[in-house]
């Protein structure tokens, strides 16, 4: 008897299924899905049954390698759910022992022993339905909430950051509160243990978790509320696989039939657009912020960085103030006045960013650091200068003004989030990270000093970001919170559309519908590095003549553009390129399992990415 086992480790693309022979004494009990270890090269690790294969009369089947034992006699995995795992896998270029330890729960071979493993149910609804809720407060959110909990089976509540997982827990009944259970990566081993169980199982009817909690075997989940669905944190940029939970709740959608429910107070234009009476769904009503003009400042030689609206504000302030800047260090770069020189990190080449309190200049890619030297290193000139302002110059400038009823605090990737005092009143200056300190009861005014850098960004989504975010300090402000935004640029559309949200949504729509953009198309990206230029452009220009080729003579409605530079275009040792590829909705599933045949191993599959050109 032959079994083919998913070895739980990271293993090259496309050798991730094994094949190993059954001794006599395991044949009656071996079954799919169960827990078994296995011999690897020199090792012992841990594995799951897959399937049994047929013997191949032209090859030995003694010269396998037998599988050793069984941990547990009780399949842990179902069928279905391995079924996701290889999709899965086959989405983001990534071996199925990936997928399947992001799945699992930790595993202790005593514990896995004792433990009890109950036989899936795996009933499905007919026709499952996918909605779109837009709450415009606390209230309506905590109904949606509790309205949406299925009451037949498991119910996956995902949201973006693990700060907003109590949140959303306290929008609970009592009762429901019961039934819940929370899931995120920071949690112990002996935590996740005994709480993946308590889901697999199906002893907890509510999880309330971040991305991961979607990869997770459920006993019989019905139904996903994918809450604050616009936030960027639903992707798993920042690793592999580059999974989206959006995509993965349709896939599991697909296979079991579940609900899935798209809520937030910003609703994406992807969201948006799904909606069928799209004005029905947005408030007109929030106030939009206050937009201060500093374009004429530097005209009458006032270099300050805060408008004098905001200076007065400052300096007469009653109760908290946060003034946003989503830049650290204290100036973005050092630059020779004479011949135009940029300090720049020999890894990235990016220029250095200058933190004044430790004198150095550090890159914030890979935080290689290197001393300040006053003199250029091109045409030797003492002529050198800090430009553009962050964080740190912006703590200095409110210090000057600060009045003496206030503390001045600055939070960001340096400082950690410090406690705040009830009986303190505070002036806190920092990135977006800062946005969790604002206490929004003592909050007199939250002011953006720097939005014209964001805006100027070459990403599709960069206005439907910032509109999202200054949508968020509205939906969480007090009455009595002021918002302002310091601009060059106070003619920009984005902040008419604050005022007028359906506007927002329709023109942004008309904008991508005519590029070809999500969510007119679904967008997947490939990233290749080598540490020669031209040979990372010769794969990627290579990749797309294949590409192209295999398109020809295929009726699949796919386009590919690129390659184009990333940014930085050099980054931890190598040059990078990209290809972008849009597919059809209707077809995106099966287009990219079809795609991913063809790209080369060493290349980096992004499905629905954040961005197009950054890392």
């Amino acid at each position: 008897m032959i079994v083919r086992v998913i070895p739980l480790r990271r293993m090259p693309r496309g050798i991730d299924i094994l094949d190993y022979a059954v001794p006599s004494e395991l044949q009656d009990l071996v079954t799919e899905g169960q827990l078994v270890t296995i011999p690897l090269r020199k090792s012992q690790i841990h594995g799951i049954v897959l399937s049994f294969k047929e013997p191949d009369l032209r090859h030995n089947e003694h010269a396998l390698k037998p599988i050793l034992t069984i941990v547990q006699n009780q399949p842990i995995i179902s069928k279905p759910y391995m079924h996701v795992w290889r999709i899965l896998a086959s989405w983001y270029g990534v071996s199925l022992g990936v997928i399947a330890k992001m799945a699992l729960l930790p595993l202790q071979k005593r514990k896995l022993k004792q433990a009890i493993f109950k036989e899936f149910v795996h009933t499905r609804y007919t026709d499952p339905i996918t909605e779109v809720i837009h709450y415009q407060n606390n209230g309506l959110h905590q109904h949606a909430i509790q309205e949406k909990i299925s009451t037949t089976g498991q119910t996956l509540i995902v949201v973006p950051t693990i700060s907003l997982i109590e949140e959303v827990a306290n929008l609970l009944t009592d009762q429901q509160k019961e039934q819940a259970v929370t899931w995120y990566g920071e949690l112990s081993e002996k935590e996740k243990f005994a709480r993946w169980l308590h889901i697999r199982n199906g002893e907890k009817n509510i999880i309330i978790g971040t991305r991961t909690a979607v990869l997770l075997p459920y006993y019989n989940l019905k139904r996903i509320l994918i809450d604050y669905e616009h936030d960027e944190q639903h992707k798993h940029w920042d690793g592999s696989p580059k999974f989206h939970v959006k995509d993965v709740a349709a896939l599991l959608q697909k296979i079991f039939a579940v609900d899935i429910s798209l809520m937030s107070y910003s609703l994406s234009v992807d969201a948006y657009q799904k909606t069928d009476s799209k004005a029905e769904h947005i408030d007109d009503t929030r106030h939009a912020p206050t937009v201060i003009d500093i374009s004429g400042q530097r005209a009458v030689h006032d270099y300050s960085p805060f408008s004098l609206q905001v200076e007065n504000l400052i300096q007469n302030v009653k109760s908290d103030i946060v003034l946003l800047l989503n830049r650290r260090g204290f100036a973005r770069s050092f630059t020779c006045m004479d011949c135009g020189f940029v300090h720049a990190c020999d890894s990235c080449h990016i220029p250095y960013v200058y933190h004044e309190k430790r004198n150095e200049l550090r890159c914030h890619y890979c935080n290689s650091t290197t001393s300040i030297n006053t003199t250029c290193p091109s045409c030797s000139s003492t002529m050198m200068k800090l430009r553009g302002i962050g964080t740190e110059f912006i703590e200095a400038e409110a210090a000057k003004i600060l009045p003496p009823t206030h503390t001045l605090v600055r939070v960001d990737a340096d400082t950690p989030l410090p406690d705040l005092s009830p009986d303190i009143n505070y002036i806190v200056v920092g990135t977006y990270a800062a946005l969790k300190s604002i206490r929004w009861q003592k909050a007199e005014a939250v002011v953006m000093l720097d939005i014209d850098r964001e805006l100027a960004m070459p990403e599709y989504t960069t206005e439907e970001h910032l509109f999202h975010l200054l949508q968020g300090l509205a939906f969480r402000a007090s009455a009595h919170t002021r918002m302002l935004i310091q601009t060059r640029n106070p003619d920009h559309l984005l902040f008419s559309w604050l005022a007028h949200p359906p506007i927002f949504y329709e023109q942004t729509l008309k904008t991508r519908t005519s590029l070809a953009f999500p969510p007119a198309t679904y967008l997947v990206r490939y990233m290749v590095g080598h540490p020669f230029v031209y040979d990372a452009k010769a794969q990627a220009d290579d990749l797309v003549l294949r590409l192209n080729g295999l398109l020809t003579n295929s009726e699949k409605n796919i386009s590919i553009q690129g390659p184009l530079e990333m940014h930085p275009r050099y980054y931890r040792g190598r040059h990078w390129y990209v290809i972008l590829v849009k597919l059809q909705h209707e077809s995106w599933m099966n287009d990219l399992l079809w795609l991913n045949k063809y790209i080369p191993r060493g290349w980096h599959i992004d499905p629905r990415p954040n961005s197009i050109l950054t890392f």
